[in-house]
């Protein structure tokens, strides 16, 4: 007879189902004797749980946000609808790997719309670990003629303003189920409507933060498309063939009965939603409003006037309501909250169509308020020479790869139209090019009425070129220097150029006889040297020679 099995796991071996009965009456029994100490330290180590991961989001946050970079978008003259995707898709590729978030986070990105009595400025914010080249480039290339430009930081929110209000919105229905996004016209006319017309002093914030979703938040939206699959449809063996049949777009083989097409309808959209990248959101807006003095009159003015701007602004996202749609929620500290840009702990779970409905520039033409780009920019074609002997310097290009370009030469001896509003730097990039003559010893007139290009280039010429510069200043009282345009070894020559020039400038009141009588003044002034004697004493006895006849008689 062989001796029964012995140790810590012979009873399970022997009776599995005895052993897990007992185990369960052991711990059942240590509950109800221990309970107390039990429910303190569960409730200690959910609170404990709890305070970690939010003081690490906190933590993370803070270090993400505390060096941020504000990049204003200039709308170009006409926008493409879906240009936005382009954006969205493109900056899908900021997600970091798994150990990176561990250890630093997830950065996210503001699109920002900020209503003031001066219009609409669109701004793009990003922490300071995003380049902001990356942004600018991404930008440009997803609104062709985009202009961009450095913001500082603005000041806090409503520092100077007693009533500050806002609010936050979120998804109402579970996120797997999408927003609207095809819209016969721009959905951004609403948000327009409610931002624009403020008072001097009002400032109305629309900030729409996102960051790309991780694999674990995806994850869980697929295990709620899962729920919803199984609740689209009554209970039977055929219905993993069905999803199966949605996941791969093909008609499904069997109906079961009791489906509803109602939510068969809304499968297939979360179906639609999921299949490309993802993003996580957050909105948020402020309404700021001054008072108009200290009294509770005032005070109770501003807040009614702040309360039915902040409805105003939520009330216009009720134009993405489709399967999904936005709920107001209230956001505590509203000036601080918007001003931190700190991203919450979940956001909503949106498709790139999605948050480009909701994050882009306005398409309409004719926006109201809309800071334009005016002229389109263009990166330089290679044909364009770099400056050198034989090219005169332009500049550095600052759309495309920046690199020196110049102007040849045989180029420069044409006309060359320079247009631009007063400060963009006109007379600055005529100076590098009136420099450049002189330095390579090149001659050039300048002509300037106001005179401040002339006294800037006269501190600024090489000394190589001060011997042969001629300055014709009319408050001089010196003669200047005279040029005589009939003088030449054809005297024929001349006055038919000379009269052509004339006959060219006034063609209205140009005629044979205006014609005749200006060559016979020309070649009368030509050839007077030639028939002039030899002394003024033949003609004027008394007089010594080489002297000149009367005044009068001159005349």
């Amino acid at each position: 007879m062989s001796p029964a099995p012995g140790g810590p796991a012979a009873p399970f071996l022997i009776n599995p189902g005895g052993w897990w009965s007992q185990s369960a009456q052991l711990l059942w029994s240590l509950a109800v004797r221990n309970w107390p100490a039990l429910g303190t330290m569960l409730v200690g180590g959910a609170t404990l749980r709890w305070s970690v991961r939010w003081w690490v989001h906190r933590s993370r946050q803070r270090r993400l946000t505390a060096e941020g970079t504000t990049l204003v978008i200039l709308a170009p003259p006409t926008v493409e609808p879906r240009a936005a995707e382009v954006l969205w898709g493109h900056l899908v590729g900021l997600l970091r790997p798994w150990w990176q978030r561990l250890a630093g986070g997830q950065p996210h990105i503001a699109f920002e719309y900020r209503f003031t009595s001066a219009g609409l400025t669109i701004r793009l914010w990003a922490p300071g670990v995003i380049p902001s080249s990356l942004l600018r480039r991404a930008v440009e290339s997803a609104w062709p003629g985009t202009h961009t430009k450095l913001e500082r930081p603005a000041p806090e929110l409503g520092k100077d303003h007693p009533f500050v209000t806002g609010g936050t919105l979120r998804l109402a229905r579970p996120e797997i189920l999408p927003l609207k996004t095809e819209h016969g016209a721009d959905p951004l006319r609403a948000l327009l409507g409610a931002g624009l017309g403020l008072a001097a002093g009002d400032e109305v914030t629309v900030s729409v933060l996102a960051r790309p979703a991780t694999g674990a938040r995806i994850r869980r939206a697929k295990h709620q498309l899962r729920q919803l699959g199984t609740s689209s449809g009554a209970s039977g063996p055929g219905r993993p063939a069905h999803l199966f049949d949605l996941l791969t777009h093909q008609p499904s083989r069997a109906t079961p009965a009791g489906r509803d097409p109602e939510q068969s309808s809304e499968l297939r959209a979360a179906l639609a939603k999921a299949a490309g990248p993802q993003w996580e959101a957050a909105i948020r807006y402020s309404v700021t409003i001054p008072t108009e003095g200290t009294g509770e009159a005032a005070v109770a003015a501003a807040r009614a006037r702040g309360r039915s701007r902040a409805h105003a602004v939520a009330s216009a996202f009720a134009v993405y309501s489709g399967r999904n749609w936005y709920a107001r929620h209230r956001l505590r500290h509203p000036a601080e909250t918007m001003t931190a840009r700190h991203f919450p702990r979940h956001g909503d779970l949106l498709s790139v169509p999605e948050l480009a409905a909701l994050a882009h520039l306005p398409t309409d033409p004719a926006a109201p308020g809309v800071q334009r780009a005016g002229a389109r920019s263009v990166p330089p074609v290679p044909a364009i020479p770099l400056p050198g002997p034989s090219v005169k310097p332009l500049g550095t290009a600052d759309t495309g790869p920046a690199r020196p370009i110049g102007l040849a030469i045989a180029d420069a001896r044409h006309h060359l139209h320079i247009v631009g509003a007063t400060g963009s730097g006109k007379s600055t990039l005529m100076a590098t090019m009136i420099l450049d003559d002189a330095r390579a010893g090149r001659g050039t007139v300048v002509i300037d009425p106001k005179g401040d290009l002339i006294h800037e280039l006269l501190t600024r010429l090489p000394e190589s070129a001060l011997g042969r510069t001629v300055l014709i200043d009319p408050d001089d009282h010196a003669l200047p220097p005279r040029l005589n345009v009939l003088e030449g070894p054809d005297a024929d020559v001349v006055v038919d150029n000379l009269a052509g020039i004339f006959r060219r400038i006034f063609a209205a009141f140009w005629g044979p006889r205006t014609d005749d009588v200006m060559r016979a003044a020309c070649l009368t002034s030509t050839s007077w040297k030639d028939r002039m004697p030899t002394s003024w004493s033949t003609i004027w006895p008394g007089s010594s020679a080489g002297s000149s006849p009367p005044s009068g008689d001159r005349a």
